[in-house]
């Protein structure tokens, strides 16, 4: 139980001499035995040392959450352990050895990356996302297959998502969603949040992933947003605090700064509708909390980071 969890977890903390009132932030993955609101792990954890903490959540999870909900809902729920029950899935497995047919190809913008910075399957995603960009495949592409997989991995079912696209002649509307939907959003926000490590990243990511899901039609939209709205912890007002105090725009880090001072809590939905990541969270509806974080830090100390201008080590 996340009950169970938590106390192993301060167990572990208290015998390896580590002093419970230094700690400010908890990091896990965004299952909901982890992140439930009142009864999930870090709930637990923060009754016990009564107290807030810095929620950070893994974002390469929450970027998965996107493709897998619109992958299902185009498609089919998976039907046990292992396979998929949807005309596209149950040909995941079965496409990678077939040639490569004449494909429609979608513009999209490839993110740069170092490929030593990836995984084998990484790398298949970023070869083949531009493949699917440029209308034609290496013939080294062709004949590599995929990672095989469990249908858990999400990436790997993004990857042979793709590699089943450069062999259908006439796929169905639904595929040419999701293959559009990878290299145009779920596969640059994965190399975004690759190369964007630091935690004041975060509400870059969710922002990202929202701006390049707006292509969807409205009904998929629906299914886009719900999963936003109940993942995005990177989102929670301390955390957006945290990402713009070190904006590189003068005015923005200095309203941080007057939110931080004078900040208290209370809940907040985030605003679709934003056209940059501060708009996400409508600042004049709410009071807030200073970020756990910042809790060590004096009021000069967080204004001279304010001026500072750049990444902030905390």
């Amino acid at each position: 139980s996340a009950q169970n969890i938590a106390n192993s977890i301060l167990s572990y903390l208290t015998e390896t001499g580590f002093l419970l009132h230094e700690l400010n932030v908890i990091g896990c993955d965004g299952t909901v035995t982890n992140t439930g609101w009142k009864t999930g792990v870090i709930c637990q954890i923060e009754k016990q040392v009564k107290r807030t903490l810095q929620w950070c959540v893994c974002l390469l999870y929450f970027n998965e959450l996107s493709f897998r909900h619109l992958f299902l809902n185009l498609d089919d729920e998976t039907t046990g352990p292992k396979p998929f029950s949807g005309p596209i899935g149950t040909q995941l497995s079965k496409r990678e050895k077939l040639p490569v047919v004449n494909f429609e190809s979608y513009e999209c913008e490839i993110p740069e990356i170092e490929r030593k910075m990836l995984s084998k399957d990484q790398q298949y995603l970023l070869d083949i996302s531009y493949a699917i960009t440029s209308g034609s495949s290496p013939e080294y592409l062709s004949v590599r297959e995929p990672v095989r997989f469990p249908h858990s991995r999400w990436l790997t079912t993004a990857n042979r998502d793709l590699r089943l696209y450069l062999s259908f002649e006439n796929p169905t509307d639904e595929h040419k969603i999701l293959v559009y939907f990878i290299p145009k959003s779920y596969m640059p926000v994965w190399v975004h949040i690759k190369k964007g490590k630091y935690f004041t990243n975060g509400p870059e990511h969710v922002f990202e992933v929202i701006k390049s899901s707006r292509f969807l039609p409205e009904n998929l939209l629906k299914v886009i947003d719900s999963v936003i709205q109940r993942n995005t912890l990177f989102e929670n007002p301390e955390n957006l605090l945290l990402s713009i105090i070190v904006d590189k725009r003068d005015q923005i880090r200095e309203l941080s700064f007057k939110i931080i001072i004078t900040a208290k809590s209370q809940p907040q939905n985030i605003n679709i509708l934003a056209t940059d990541c501060i708009e996400m969270i409508q600042w004049n509806t709410i009071t807030l909390l200073p970020p756990p974080l910042l809790r060590r830090f004096t009021n000069q100390e967080i204004w001279s980071k304010v001026q500072s201008c750049g990444t902030v080590v905390l």
